[in-house]
């Protein structure tokens, strides 16, 4: 059963979440499900799907989806959020996300 879950973000990134430019967020831990809602200024989103990735690869193959221009701005921005760390081969999880048009309430409606 779905649920409405806290997902934070910087104001950068919830600018690009707002805009469509951020569709995918890497958290440590898993902080939500396929079909969980959350709310970012009065705008709903849905988690599609969660993986398991290399912190590496979200950076190399991924920046774009998480809103950045390049795997360095991702990697950059980790940092000043990690107190300068940036463990590559570290396994993350990614929660690939999208708005909710207004008037849906339903998964898959």
């Amino acid at each position: 059963m779905s649920k409405e879950i806290v997902l934070r973000f910087s104001p950068e990134m919830k600018r690009a979440a707002m805009e469509g430019r951020k569709i995918a967020t890497t958290r440590s831990e898993q902080k939500g499900s396929p079909g969980d809602t959350f709310t970012l200024d009065g705008v709903r989103f849905r988690i599609l799907e969660v993986h398991r990735i290399y912190l590496a690869d979200v950076r190399n193959l991924l920046y774009a989806l998480e809103g950045f221009r390049s795997p360095q701005d991702f990697e950059d921005t980790w940092r000043s959020l990690h107190r300068g760390h940036f463990p590559a081969s570290n396994l993350y999880h990614i929660h690939f996300f999208a708005r909710i048009p207004e008037g849906e309430e339903h998964y898959g409606s």
